[in-house]
């Protein structure tokens, strides 16, 4: 919806609220509560706006099951790049989210209001792909072309036409397919090495010669250009690690928790944070752009002490929850006279229940060492 017919009616929903009252005797935050919550359910439009919006956003991100608009979207997109973004193959095009080119949202361009709306909202929410660890499979799903992960933006090498071989005979559109031209280089026993002569006899070159490829040579350097530039350790799917360190919870352990949480039992933390889920899991709307991290949140397998294992009780709590004067703090419990039991006052910008529950946990994590085991009650 267009930013002048959102705030029109913004403003007749107000006019036929009161009658035309120069002031409102409620506050309109308040008549927009839930009826049981004291209001009347009134339709906030700007805020249901930004909601549908988001939820196109997910739609086009979702390069699966795409709707049939999504489809469209993106070569009207492809038509209002912006300058700085250079000459971006149509071929190479794959979603405006997940790559290196920009689209022009200033109010001159001809794209419609629908598509328009979206990418604006997307811009000012701050949409960023913030998977802390993003699963091998995931990672090799993602475009190859403009990488939105790259080093640095790669305007000349989609533009060549080893580039165009890339992508019409060796399918590459993929981090996946990228690599998998390069794998060549893997020796392996029985098969015959690759070398850098233009004449190659290996299988690989061999096969990419049956299927029209003139000059894998070509192919591999331009493949392997791009691979360079990505290569870093949360997007190189070669980098990232198998969880083999016993922590993560098998299918086993999953039961037993399931188990121990009807019978309220001792539960198995999962530390696990990879994104094994599709690529819309992994990106996150209003977001701190200074606060985006290249390094992806990988565990370290240390030394663990069964016998230095730990146990404590931690909880949170907020006088006047919720409200302007409300205050919260968090403690730690180890025992009756332990000198490590504490209790702290949260600062004023986290004065909530649910802060001093986490602030408390996340206090006892750091204060016990990374080589003991620790069980710890919270509600």
């Amino acid at each position: 919806m267009p930013k002048d017919i959102e705030t029109e009616l913004h403003q007749l929903v107000g006019n036929f609220i009161w009658a035309g009252l120069t002031r409102a005797p409620i506050r309109r935050d308040i008549l927009e509560l839930p009826i049981r919550e004291g209001g009347i359910g009134l339709v906030n439009i700007p805020r249901r706006n930004r909601a549908t919006n988001a939820k196109k956003v997910a739609l086009l991100l979702d390069l699966q099951n795409r709707p049939i608009w999504a489809h469209f979207a993106n070569p009207l997109m492809g038509h209002h790049i912006t300058a700085e973004s250079g000459k971006i193959q149509d071929w190479a095009r794959i979603n405006v989210f997940l790559q290196q080119w920009n689209v022009a949202t200033h109010s001159r361009t001809s794209m419609p209001n629908s598509i328009l709306g979206m990418l604006r909202f997307a811009k000012e929410a701050h949409l960023s792909f913030t998977a802390l660890n993003p699963s091998r499979k995931l990672v090799k799903s993602l475009p190859a072309w403009y990488h939105f992960g790259a080093k640095r933006f790669l305007k000349a090498a989609p533009n060549s036409k080893a580039a165009l071989c890339l992508y019409k005979t060796h399918k590459v559109t993929s981090v996946g397919r990228l690599y998998k031209v390069i794998d060549r280089e893997t020796t392996k026993p029985g098969i015959r090495k690759h070398n850098t002569r233009y004449d190659c006899a290996c299988p690989a070159c061999a096969r990419d010669r049956s299927k029209g490829c003139t000059h894998p040579k070509e192919c591999l350097k331009t493949a392997k250009i791009i691979k360079a530039e990505i290569e870093n350790s949360k997007w190189d799917p070669w980098s990232i690690p198998e969880e083999n360190d016993g922590l993560s919870l098998t299918r086993h352990r999953r039961r037993a928790n399931k188990v121990a949480l009807q019978n309220d039992d001792t539960l198995t933390f999962d530390p696990s944070v990879s994104l094994r889920g599709g690529i819309t899991q992994g990106f996150r709307l209003f977001t701190d752009p200074k606060a985006s991290c290249r390094d992806p949140a990988r565990r370290k397998i240390g030394l663990v002490l069964p016998n230095e294992a730990v146990t404590a009780y931690t909880d949170g709590a907020c006088i006047d929850n919720g409200d302007i004067n409300a205050r919260a703090g968090s403690g730690v419990f180890y025992g009756t006279g332990d000198t490590r039991n504490l209790s702290l006052r949260l600062p004023d910008e986290l004065n909530s229940n649910n802060a001093g529950e986490i602030v408390a946990v996340l206090t006892l994590v750091k204060a016990t060492p990374t080589f003991a085991p620790l069980h710890f009650e919270t509600d």
